[in-house]
């Protein structure tokens, strides 16, 4: 009887310990289970994260490129609007010079209508002391106008 009860704690223990070590390798497959299960988690994280800075920088490129195209229509616009101004100013200038021009001739006409007034007065004096000599005096200023 005392082999047999020995044998049967003995046996007991075997089974306990079997029973413990089941439970502690499915409690193992769990954790292992959850590990993967993060891992997975944090791979598509990853890959999300990736996706979207890829995203980004192809959404960075094509910013750069619309900035540059903008800039570079910019300053063909400011090129073409520095020509526009250089040809304005040359027509300011031929305009400024055409106007000295008719001033000068405004202030020949001007003095010509004076000596002509002064012909004119010199004449209406001539009239006035009308003599003998008073056509010959006429002829001769005639002459010097």
């Amino acid at each position: 009887g005392l082999q047999n009860d020995k044998l049967d704690a003995y046996l007991k223990r075997i089974h306990d310990l079997e029973a413990t070590e089941i439970a502690d390798q499915a409690a193992h497959s769990r954790e292992v289970s959850n590990l993967q299960h993060l891992a997975d988690l944090y791979k598509s994280h990853l890959e999300e994260a990736a996706a979207a800075i890829s995203n980004s920088e192809n959404e960075m490129k094509l910013l750069q490129e619309s900035a540059n195209t903008k800039l570079a229509n910019f300053k063909d616009k400011i090129a073409s609007q520095q020509e526009e101004i250089r040809q304005l100013r040359h027509e300011k200038t031929l305009l400024e010079d055409k106007v000295n021009e008719l001033e000068g001739n405004v202030s020949n006409l001007q003095s010509k209508v004076e000596q002509s007034q002064a012909s004119v007065r010199r004449v209406a004096t001539i009239d006035q002391d009308s003599g003998p000599n008073g056509e010959v005096l006429l002829q001769s200023i005639a002459q010097v106008d």
